[in-house]
């Protein structure tokens, strides 16, 4: 869910997943797709989406009553998140 308009960040990591995602086609490397790990890109084999449970710590990162990530306190987390 989205907490408002596009900022340049969040133009820059869509641009860079599709430059991922087309270098992959490129070199014919299929069943793969592009995510971040640890803050970094990376490719992860397709079938991750339907492995294990998925979580996200709402407590932890988001303001329900607002709809936006909590950032008062995102020190050691990954920016990507927030």
């Amino acid at each position: 869910m989205r907490s408002g308009e596009p900022d340049a960040l969040d133009r820059m990591v869509a641009m860079s997943y599709a430059n991922l995602a087309t270098d992959l086609i490129i070199k014919h490397e299929f069943g793969k797709m592009v995510a971040l790990h640890e803050g970094k890109y990376t490719t992860v084999p397709i079938d991750t989406l339907a492995k294990g449970f998925k979580r996200v710590d709402v407590e932890e990162l988001y303001d329900a009553e607002q709809y936006r990530p909590k950032v008062a306190s995102i020190f050691g987390k990954p920016m990507f998140l927030y």
